[in-house]
């Protein structure tokens, strides 16, 4: 979020509004979640001034450490006070400045305050270096994963056929009818981002009221085999399998759906060997468009895209052993996001403890 704006110098229209580096910028009228924000202004090589949605706060050195004030205001943020008191108007809301003059903080010896900075500065980078860590695991969870389907899938066999071979019938658009702007009104209708990653996501949905009929192509069942047909050259041709939510549900017109021959494929097996780099490169390769942001295959390109010719028998020892692999690596994620979530209620519980001279 931008707080200050450069302006030329000559052109301000009080010198009074200029900011110094180590001012505090008081968000003093925006949304009522980010009113009370605050930071602490580092300078610019240009002259700055600042708006009247914004108010500048300056501690005296002899009896406020800068950095302990922006600590008492960032807990006061996080804890809601702001927010709560508050006046709300079109669109906005506003905290009154005369207000702010009379809120009352612990003020400590300089030394203690100075002290408890530091300590919060010190367990703050420890929070933020965990945090790191854990986004690397997690990245390499996810790299791990890819790196054992394409290790066990690619070069399992010289023999290729296409994908259609394994199919029950054609890959097949779904449709697209207009969205209702009332939530949950009507019939669900998946969208694009609910085939991302590989991955399944049922909330990711709009609503219809448009008249559907009951035996109409689009609608989708349970294992059948989904594949975006439209999105960025990175993205298109992302698949996952529908796994029954919601129901019932609609599939979009840039969504084609697919129904694996159980005789001739596993389901699990096409879609793992979806996810490796020669059928990715396979339909990058082909995806045509002449907007960067929006490529697209067709229905050709789906229908011949190369699949192992491995027997279902041998497909289904892969798959177990790639579930196996993959259950492990969810695991690990789920505990990971569990502990992110831990570490996000560390900085504002150690402020409140700050706040409240028990640090």
């Amino acid at each position: 979020m931008t707080l200050v704006r450069r302006i030329p110098k000559e052109k301000a229209n009080s010198a009074g509004k200029w900011l110094e580096p180590g001012d505090i910028i008081f968000n003093n009228t925006n949304s009522t979640e980010l009113v009370g924000k605050s930071c602490i202004f580092t300078g610019w090589q240009e002259p700055c001034t600042f708006s009247n949605h914004l108010t500048r706060l300056r501690a005296n050195p002899n009896v406020l450490n800068r950095e302990w004030l922006y600590v008492c205001l960032r807990e006061l943020w996080l804890s809601g006070y702001f927010a709560t008191n508050c006046v709300e108007f079109v669109g906005q809301s506003a905290f009154n400045k005369n207000k702010l003059k009379e809120i009352e903080i612990p003020i400590p010896p300089l030394a203690e305050q100075k002290r408890v900075v530091t300590r919060i500065e010190e367990l703050t980078r420890r929070v933020e270096e965990t945090r790191r860590l854990r986004r690397e695991a997690a990245a390499e969870a996810g790299s791990f994963m890819q790196e054992r389907i394409d290790r066990l899938l690619t070069g399992l066999t010289e023999k290729f056929s296409p994908l259609k071979q394994y199919l029950l019938g054609r890959p097949r658009n779904g449709w697209s009818p207009p969205g209702d702007s009332f939530a949950a009104k009507g019939v669900p209708v998946l969208t694009l981002s609910a085939v991302t990653g590989f991955k399944y996501d049922g909330t990711k949905v709009k609503w219809t009221a448009s008249p559907t009929r009951p035996l109409a192509h689009y609608w989708l069942k349970p294992g059948e085999l989904l594949i975006t047909r439209s999105n960025t050259r990175e993205l298109v041709g992302h698949a996952a399998i529908y796994d029954g939510t919601p129901a019932p549900c609609i599939c979009p017109d840039l969504i084609m759906k697919m129904t694996a021959d159980p005789e001739k494929a596993e389901t699990r097996f096409i879609h793992y060997w979806l996810q490796t780099w020669e059928a990715r490169n396979y339909l990058m390769t082909r995806a045509r468009g002449t907007s960067g942001s929006m490529k697209k295959i067709n229905q050709g390109h789906v229908e011949n895209i190369p699949v192992p010719a491995v027997p279902v028998k041998e497909q289904r020892r892969i798959v177990e052993y790639l579930d196996s692999i993959q259950a492990k690596a969810d695991e690990l994620k789920r505990l990971q996001a569990e502990t992110d979530l831990e570490l996000a209620t560390f900085t504002p519980a150690l402020l409140s403890k700050a706040f409240r001279g028990e640090l």
